[in-house]
């Protein structure tokens, strides 16, 4: 009891400690605060908990060093700026993770860098103006919205299960499989652009709609580029295609409806 009653301590010590090179966090943070760089120049975490009931607010500048699961059950925000944006970062060897288990998610102007996944499972979360590179894997399995993310380097891009809402957003060298495979949930894709990917999209027994987004250079010689489609007897994708530039699409399974006008070149 003891130790626990010193790690809790030191947890919420963090929040109002004058400024160091280094804070280490490990165990439940306790207590709703702000991350800044007048605390430290790097927040470090090797396991650590937001509890539910509980926001968390990261200023403008802080990193974040990611060398153990970090499990967000209240609220999360993060205010970053185009000039000084918060970093996420750690080492993709690892199979550690960013988890969203649960509240409000309202995350700007972030990079997510070099750590194993990031997965939104409950609440609702909201992603502007980030950047996500060189993970394995981005998980959604609740209401997510990326508004002007850009997604590059990933070994297996956006795995959505739930709804998906994705605004002037980019997948770029995506060279796992799928830059975005949808699997069964709702989704609405809009002004988005996908470029030299294994494959740029994959719907699977979703519903849903991609307008005014472009699709070049996506496929190599085992995986078919463009859009692809898989259906059977026991459920079929309803899809809206409209305005939309294509340079090649693979249809695989049933008939699949679309909406016209767009361009197949």
């Amino acid at each position: 009891m003891r130790l626990i009653a010193l790690l809790s301590l030191a947890l919420i010590l963090c929040f109002n400690q004058t400024k160091a090179s280094d804070t280490t966090l490990t165990g439940n943070i306790t207590m709703s605060g702000t991350w800044n760089t007048a605390m430290a120049d790097t927040f470090r975490i090797t396991s650590a908990t937001l509890l539910s009931g509980r926001t968390l607010t990261i200023a403008p500048g802080v990193v974040v060093v990611i060398d153990g699961p970090f499990r967000i059950q209240g609220d999360l925000t993060v205010m970053g700026t185009n000039t000084a944006k918060v970093i996420f970062t750690g080492d993709s060897a690892n199979t550690v993770s960013i988890m969203i288990l649960n509240g409000e998610s309202n995350i700007q102007h972030a990079v997510f860098d070099d750590f194993y996944q990031l997965r939104v499972q409950t609440g609702e979360s909201n992603f502007e103006n980030c950047e996500v590179r060189n993970l394995y894997q981005v998980l959604v399995e609740s209401d997510t919205r990326f508004s002007q993310c850009t997604f590059e380097s990933l070994s297996y891009g956006i795995r959505s299960t739930d709804y998906i809402e994705l605004v002037q957003s980019v997948f770029r060298n995506i060279r796992g499989t799928d830059a975005l495979y949808l699997l069964d949930g709702k989704f609405d894709i809009d002004g988005c652009e996908f470029y030299n990917n294994s494959r740029a999209m994959r719907i699977v027994f979703a519903d849903g709609r991609v307008t005014n987004s472009v699709f070049k250079g996506n496929g190599d010689v085992n995986i078919s580029g463009g859009v692809m489609f898989n259906s059977s007897s026991s459920g079929i994708s309803e899809v809206e295609f409209t305005y939309n530039t294509f340079d090649s699409m693979y249809v695989l399974g049933a008939e699949v409806p679309f909406s016209f006008p767009y361009q197949l070149r």
